[in-house]
């Protein structure tokens, strides 16, 4: 599908996250995540002489009646940071986003060009729908000390007048879709090439790893900064769009994939839901490109 425009006609996000109020809540979860292990230690000791009491505190919700604060992240008890939809597991250097499966065949489009979205943005082209943020997934990467790279970009060079493609680009992640089977009752694990292949060749999709190309700010008509990927609600890229926030390396533009990637048999019925697991790879010197 072509790359989608931000325009004063796409529909308001939740949330526009700032480049200040990243560095800001980036402040914050490193706080948390520095106070994790003094907070386990203290209540190592206090379990030797007394039970702990139960935290019997409700949680306070955030404000809904106006969308301009930044979001607050809430805490269990073992401190883990968490946004709405995310989990933050930083002792194993890895995030859950909690999603479900969205693919069903239309008129509208027959072909895959993303792993996850946001519900009611492209969920006709993708396997899995999140109502976590786009931003908010781009806050929990940091935390695990990511710096995003760029998404994919088409330049024009100045004296040749000719555009060229300039690749994307950042930090290799790995991605694993996990899932109760509704035939087995079983917990099953996958990889993104066990739910998308070829039509054209009946080979998966050719690669596990993505990277964190960061997606982008723009002004819209009205001078307010957003997060393009909030606005297109892309989460996981198969094809590049150049907003892109997570995007498969070597993928081929929206403009030229072909149309070619189709769900395989392993994707799990409509509804299914599923946590997708966004690690580091095992291989650490594959952490850049």
């Amino acid at each position: 599908m072509p790359t989608q425009q931000t325009s004063s006609t796409n529909p308001t996000p939740k949330f526009i996250l700032s480049p200040f109020v990243l560095a800001l809540l980036l402040c914050l979860f490193a706080g948390c995540a520095a106070q994790q292990s003094s907070n386990d230690a203290a209540t190592s000791t206090s379990q030797q002489t007394t039970v702990a009491a139960p935290n019997t505190e409700p949680a306070t919700p955030n404000s809904t009646a106006q969308n301009t604060s930044p979001p607050t992240s809430q805490t269990t008890a073992s401190t883990t940071p968490q946004l709405p939809g995310i989990t933050f597991d930083l002792q194993n250097k890895r995030i859950l986003i909690e999603a479900e499966v969205c693919w069903k065949e239309s008129d509208v489009c027959d072909w895959l060009e993303l792993l996850a979205c946001n519900p009611g943005t492209r969920d006709y082209e993708s396997l899995f729908t999140t109502e976590a943020l786009p931003s908010h997934v781009h806050l929990a990467l940091l935390s695990l000390g990511l710096t995003p790279g760029s998404p994919q970009t088409i330049v024009q060079d100045p004296q040749t007048k000719k555009w060229q493609t300039i690749p994307p680009t950042g930090p290799i992640l790995r991605i694993q879709i996990q899932f109760t089977d509704p035939d087995s009752a079983q917990t099953v694990t996958l990889s993104p090439s066990a739910f998308a292949k070829s039509r054209h060749t009946n080979k998966p999709f050719h690669t596990d790893t993505f990277l964190f190309t960061g997606s982008a700010f723009a002004q819209n008509l009205h001078g307010q900064e957003q997060y393009m990927a909030d606005q297109s609600g892309n989460v996981i890229s198969l094809v590049n769009f150049g907003d892109d926030l997570l995007s498969a390396p070597n993928a081929a533009s929206s403009n030229e994939d072909h149309q070619q990637w189709i769900p395989s048999d392993a994707l799990p019925p409509l509804g299914t839901p599923a946590t997708i697991i966004i690690s580091l790879p095992t291989d650490q010197s594959q952490s850049a490109q």
